[in-house]
């Protein structure tokens, strides 16, 4: 089980892959890629009751919470965990009535590449190199390394196929990735430096 001290690490990161989505905010350094999936809130929670409401940087609320593990969350882990098998402990391992747990709320991202079946060259091509420029431009903003990717890690979504998605290194390097109908999103980031 993580303490908070473990757990910051988790928010910050999180913010700030979100942050590289939007070329136009004052401190981008010229570093633009939106293909990480987006923070809309993270929330600590300690059961169900409301102790505090903060904002984080770039303008996303954190929720502080008290109270034990919620049974139905509890039942739908365990009903996940029987279908999917989940890599993580059981909630009831360490739910307690003095628990934090922090929740994000993150945006949607599509359906995970491990159950996604890929159709073509093409696509798969264009899901490598989304993933591959996405990585490149956050290990050179924010030195950002995954260390844990893998296909449970990447999300494929749906998207026109004539769309095309930017990513800017320092201004000077840019390109424009055709996704051929999908966009790959990266998640997961707790094996990351």
């Amino acid at each position: 089980m993580k303490n908070a001290h473990d757990v910051l690490p988790e928010v910050i990161i999180s913010t700030e892959l979100s942050r590289l989505s939007n070329p136009d905010r004052p401190d981008s350094r010229g570093y633009m890629t939106p293909s990480f999936v987006q923070l809309v809130q993270a929330v600590v929670v300690r059961g169900m009751w409301l102790l505090d409401i903060r904002l984080v940087p770039s303008n996303h609320l954190l929720y502080i919470l008290l109270g034990e593990y919620p049974k139905r969350l509890i039942s739908e882990w365990k009903r996940f965990n029987k279908t999917k098998r989940s890599e993580n402990d059981c909630p009831t391992s360490y739910s307690s009535t003095d628990q934090l747990f922090l929740v994000f709320a993150l945006s949607l991202g599509g359906k995970d590449l491990e159950s996604y079946s890929v159709r073509s060259e093409k696509e798969a091509m264009s899901i490598f190199l989304q993933t591959a420029l996405s990585l490149a431009v956050a290990e050179e903003c924010l030195e950002f390394e995954h260390r844990d990717l893998h296909i449970g890690n990447l999300l494929i979504d749906k998207c026109s196929h004539k769309d095309t998605i930017r990513y800017i290194m320092e201004l000077r390097r840019k390109w424009h990735q055709k996704v051929n109908g999908y966009w790959g999103l990266v998640i997961c980031w707790v094996g990351r430096k």
